[in-house]
Parts: C-alpha cells; sequence; structure tokens
C-alpha cells in the first residue's frame, strides 16, 4: 500500500523549478502527487495525462506536455521520474523494514511460535472445567477482603487552641450533677498541656477527666456538685439521687397540702 504522504524538499524543488510558469509549476506538482500516490510510471497516454492536471484550456494541455518532456523520460512502461523512484524504493524499504521489525517484537513479547500455542492448547484442555467449557485465562480472583487494617483509622491530635466546654459537655455534665466546669476545664488544659497529652475524641478525655476529678474539687470538699460529701463514701451519688427525690416528693406534699388548706377556707 502506498503511503498516504511523501518527502518534499522546497530547496531542490525551487532549484529545479525556478524557471517555470505558474500553470507549469502546477502541473508539475499535479503529475507528483499523481506518482507518489499510486507508486507507480505516469501513464503515456498524453490525454490521460492531461486529466491528471486537469489541463482543458490549449494553453494548460502545453504546459503539461512542457513538462513531462522536462522532468520525465519515457521508459518501456510509462513515463519515470528518477528522484521520485529513487524516494519510493527507499520508503518501501523503509516501511518493509518496520513490518518486520514490528513482527519480532511481537512474536518475543506475546510468543507466538507454534510450541508455545500448542502448550497453550495443552494447558486449556488440562484446565477444562466440568460442563465442558475451557476455565477463562487467566483464571478470575477473588475480590480481596476488606481487612482491619485497610479501615480509616483516626488518629489522635494535640488540644486544639480554641478548646472549650461544648454544648455536649454541658449537656451531660448536667445529667450527671458536675458543677464548677470552668475549674474543670482549668486543671484539664494545665495537664494536658504539662504532659502533652493528644486524644481523638477531647469532649470525651474532659468529661472523663471531670469524671476522675484532674482539678482535684472533691479532696476534702465539694465533689464538682453542690454538695458536700466525706471523700471515703463510695455511695455519695445514690445517696444524693435519693435525696433530691425525697426533696422534690417533699414540695409536691407541701404544695398539695397547701391547695388543700386553701379550698377548706372558702
Amino acid at each position: 500500500m502506498a503511503d498516504q504522504y511523501y518527502r518534499f524538499f522546497p530547496g531542490d524543488y525551487q532549484r529545479d523549478t525556478g524557471d517555470l510558469s505558474m500553470i507549469e509549476d502546477c502541473a508539475y506538482r499535479r503529475l507528483l502527487d499523481y506518482y507518489y500516490s499510486n507508486e507507480r510510471s505516469l501513464p503515456e497516454d498524453r490525454t490521460r495525462l492531461w486529466r491528471i492536471c486537469r489541463a482543458s484550456m490549449p494553453e494548460e494541455c502545453e504546459a503539461v506536455d512542457y513538462v513531462i518532456e522536462r522532468y520525465f523520460s519515457l521508459n518501456g512502461n510509462g513515463y519515470h521520474n528518477k528522484k521520485a523512484d529513487d524516494e519510493i524504493k527507499e520508503r518501501k524499504a523503509f516501511r518493509e523494514a518496520q513490518s518486520e521489525r514490528g513482527k519480532k517484537g511481537a512474536d518475543a513479547r506475546w510468543g507466538k511460535s507454534q510450541e508455545e500455542a500448542e502448550g497453550m492448547a495443552q494447558a486449556m484442555l488440562k484446565h477444562k472445567r466440568k460442563d465442558g467449557l475451557p476455565s477463562p485465562s487467566p483464571s478470575p480472583s477473588p475480590s480481596p477482603k476488606p481487612t482491619k487494617d485497610s479501615k480509616v483509622k483516626k488518629r489522635k491530635i494535640p488540644m486544639p487552641d480554641d478548646f472549650e466546654i461544648s454544648d455536649r459537655v454541658r449537656v451531660w455534665a448536667e445529667g450527671k450533677r458536675y458543677t464548677q466546669l470552668e475549674k474543670h476545664l482549668e486543671g484539664f488544659k494545665l495537664s494536658c498541656s504539662a504532659k502533652g497529652y493528644e486524644y481523638i475524641d477531647w469532649d470525651a478525655a474532659f468529661m472523663k477527666a471531670i469524671t476522675d476529678d484532674w482539678a482535684k474539687l472533691r479532696q476534702g470538699g465539694t465533689n464538682g456538685t453542690s454538695k458536700r460529701y466525706d471523700r471515703k463514701d463510695k455511695n455519695w451519688a445514690d445517696r444524693e439521687a435519693d435525696e433530691e427525690a425525697e426533696r422534690i416528693n417533699r414540695k409536691w406534699r407541701e404544695a398539695k397540702a397547701a391547695k388543700a388548706a386553701a379550698y377548706h377556707t372558702t
């Protein structure tokens, strides 16, 4: 198959065609295009040559005849141009070399030899499935199961510069009846800064510090709530809950008694 392009050397062409008229130059280029596209000599029939150049006027046909006589020579099977023949021969040799190189590369990469082909056939027969169909090649491998290590692990971080008492901590402390949160926070920050602590969840760490009394607010005094207690008493929290329940019941009884007294007075 002929190439879809050919090499063109403007300097050489200009040197050899500098005295051609515009019509003669056009005729020469069209003849060269035909020559390279078909990789063969031009036909001997002058009428055919005129049609190749699309020459219809007398001066155009004369230009074609002049170019043929100057740049082409009749040699058995048509008009030849020596430079074009050399270029075509060189391009054919180059294409053949590239094709051979490509075949060798394919053989080296894919092993297309007869022996390897037979070996592949034997392997397919060996691994034939029960249903009579050959096993897929390469064999499909099961999808890897996610491991614990593949899960994204949260990393511990230093205390944020803007760490303060969050709404989450306040709600938790209110439910646990812890007070003096500012003092707890101060003690917590001092301890963490001094020891370089890092946590994944700083709110949770702060709540644990309040529970463990890092600020030491319960030693011989308040327990971080509004009550005082004996630090040796292990059941102070249950006792406080009972006292709170008793206080609510007492208020309810007082309110009920006051309502009954007002009813009898009227």
